[in-house]
C-alpha cells in the first residue's frame, strides 16, 4: 500500500490481505473479476482484510482512480 495511495487515505494497511469481498471469499473471484470490481469508480465495498498478526476486521471502502 503506497503512503497516500486511495487504499491508504481509506485504512488499508500495507501486508493485509484480502480475505473476502462483499461476505464472499476472494479465492471465489477470478483474476479478471477483481480487476474489473476494483475499477468501478465510486462504488463502495466490503472488505475482510488479515492483518500480519493474523487478526480479521471488515472495511468499507469507496473506490476510486489510482491516477
Amino acid at each position: 500500500v503506497l503512503p497516500d495511495s486511495p487504499a491508504n487515505r481509506q485504512g488499508i494497511l500495507g501486508g493485509e490481505i484480502i480475505r473476502s469481498i462483499n461476505g464472499q471469499m476472494s479465492t471465489a473471484y477470478q483474476y479478471t473479476e477483481i480487476f474489473q470490481l476494483f475499477r468501478q469508480e465510486g462504488k463502495t465495498i466490503d472488505l475482510e482484510l488479515e492483518q500480519t498478526s493474523g487478526e480479521r476486521r471488515i472495511v468499507t471502502v469507496t473506490l476510486s482512480k489510482l491516477i
